[in-house]
């Protein structure tokens, strides 16, 4: 099978995100749910990409956040050896992943902009400010007055590395940097270390609407991205 530049362009999307969902292929790059399903069945037929319900997966834990008839795409063995060239991910990476997926939908819909994932953001021209590069959220959404830094933990990560990280923000241009959660131990240990940062919040994956900081307390996001609060 000889593929066009846009099956090409799928598959290499697929597999920088690793796992993704019918709906987000669909939204990048076709105008009709018709012609994807074309697409996506060619891919799969010829053995390029498969696709999966979250409910036949391992992620059954997580039903409570993902619907469990969301179709999910990721690539099969001749798609990762012969197109993209890398290992399937882990569990904790598909599960990463997947919910990273939910939340994004949600902030678009909530803040009405479109975000950009961390690879992306690694493709375009790196911006440097005070000869450093900026750090790679797992994704970001830019509005008019505001440019919003996600990251979505799973687990918490060492004090040092969270210290690294806001030092590295603070001199950044990003104005907003939100970290979602899924756990009341990871919000409480996270919120001392932001301690009272303004520009820093948390909150869980099902409260998106309504981060908490130790400067503002509990807030709504998009007054607080809006310069509202």
């Amino acid at each position: 099978m000889i593929l066009s530049e846009k099956e090409k362009d799928i598959i290499h999307f697929v597999g920088n995100q690793e796992f993704c969902f019918l709906s987000d292929i669909r939204k990048k790059f076709f105008r009709s749910d018709s012609a994807c399903s074309q697409k996506i069945s060619k891919l799969r037929n010829n053995d390029f990409l498969s696709m999966i319900r979250v409910n036949q997966t391992k992620l059954k834990s997580l039903f409570s956040q993902i619907p469990s008839n969301r179709k999910i795409i990721y690539l099969n063995k001749k798609g990762l050896r012969k197109i993209h060239k890398k290992r399937r991910p882990s569990f904790y990476k598909a599960t990463h992943q997947v919910l990273l997926f939910q939340v994004k939908e949600k902030l678009e819909r909530l803040l009405e902009q479109k975000g950009l994932y961390e690879n992306e953001l690694k493709n375009l021209k790196g911006t440097i400010y005070e000869s450093f590069e900026e750090p790679y959220p797992d994704f970001v959404i830019k509005g008019d007055s505001y440019k919003l830094a996600v990251e979505l933990e799973l687990n918490l990560k060492s004090l040092d590395r969270y210290e690294k990280k806001i030092a590295s923000y603070l001199r950044s241009s990003y104005t907003h940097i939100l970290y979602i959660v899924l756990k009341k131990k990871m919000k409480d240990s996270l919120l001392q270390v932001f301690e009272y940062q303004d520009s820093f919040a948390v909150t869980y994956y099902n409260y998106l609407k309504q981060p908490y900081s130790r400067y503002h307390g509990n807030f709504n996001l998009k007054e607080w991205v809006n310069g509202q609060l």
